[in-house]
């Protein structure tokens, strides 16, 4: 970031490339299989994986700037 030469790959790839592993600790805690939806990043008719996806946070932290 600070010199601004280009980054190892684009944003994005970088945000999917974590995703996979986050959504597989997900699944191994929850020791089911799981259906993940990338377009609206959230399980499918799961609520209670998708609690693991956004945490209830500690104030006075928040996601309103999100």
């Amino acid at each position: 970031m600070r010199s601004r030469t280009q980054s190892i790959c684009e944003p994005e790839v970088g945000h999917r490339s974590a995703s996979v592993c986050h959504l597989g600790v997900i699944a191994v805690r929850l020791g089911r299989r799981l259906q993940w939806d990338p377009g609206k990043e959230q399980f499918v008719g799961d609520k209670e994986a998708d609690a693991y996806v956004r945490p209830e946070l500690r104030q006075p932290w928040t996601y309103d700037r999100v």
